[in-house]
């Protein structure tokens, strides 16, 4: 099948028959959207886009944004995190057939909003990730949210780079590689979605990528859920 002569409708499809159809990241990773049709939903002509197509695992970004979409044009007005738990869950049900696996322990997200710096450099500390990578990790974002208010095609570029590094790292495992790599993925999309709207409904911070990595020593879905209710549940949960 031809992908190029898709509609928004038949792509949004394809999350459905690529989650369903897929039992881990790796077969994930090898059904893939073209750049041309998956760019179509996010920007405008002549904005940098936020497709990644050196990034195995940028479906994640993808459904991360569409998600968003759905759930900003419902004008949804939750009262709590729950609220937002369970709305999330039922978007990423409808538009992928998943099901499985995405009950979440709403503490968790209670805990990042509450410290999110430190609950982010709890989560780098992982048994799954060498000490090499958490340390370039860290230092990814610790840059990242230094120059988060220049334009979108300069943290475009930023975040690419890291990208690039990680796929060529020979001293990373495949694990290690899969897990930044969808991380990454949702923040580039993430704040795409924030430069483009003006108001600040949805705010990338690093509260989301605790969560996103979070989800990540998972699987795709996972990365997005956490990602999606705490960044936005940040406005309801009462930080002690």
């Amino acid at each position: 099948m031809d992908l190029n002569i898709l509609s928004k409708r038949v792509v949004i499809a394809a999350f459905t028959v690529l989650f369903i159809g897929c039992n881990n990241d790796d077969e994930i990773s090898q059904m893939r959207l073209t750049e041309e049709n998956s760019n179509d939903i996010f920007a405008k002509q002549g904005e940098t886009k936020p497709f990644n197509a050196a990034n195995p695992y940028d479906v994640a970004g993808e459904l991360h944004n569409q998600i968003l979409e759905l759930y900003f044009e419902q004008e949804y007005l939750p009262e709590n995190i729950e609220d937002v738990d369970e709305e999330i869950h039922a978007l990423i049900l409808e538009k992928t057939g998943v099901s499985d696996s995405l009950y979440l322990d709403l503490s968790v997200i209670e805990d990042i909003l509450a410290v999110p710096y430190s609950s982010f450099l709890e989560i780098v500390d992982n048994p799954a990730l060498s000490s090499y990578g958490q340390s370039g990790f860290i230092d990814f974002v610790d840059s990242l949210l230094l120059v988060k208010s220049a334009p979108y095609e300069d943290l475009y570029d930023f975040i690419t780079q890291y990208e690039s590094d990680v796929l060529l790292d020979t001293l990373l495992s495949t694990n290690e590689k899969r897990i930044f790599l969808t991380t990454t993925s949702i923040i580039r999309y993430s704040i795409y979605f924030e430069k483009r709207r003006k108001d600040k409904d949805w705010e990338s911070s690093v509260g989301n990528i605790a969560a996103a990595m979070s989800g990540a020593y998972e699987d795709s879905i996972s990365a997005v859920t956490l990602a999606l209710v705490a960044g936005l549940s940040k406005d309801i949960v009462t930080v002690p």
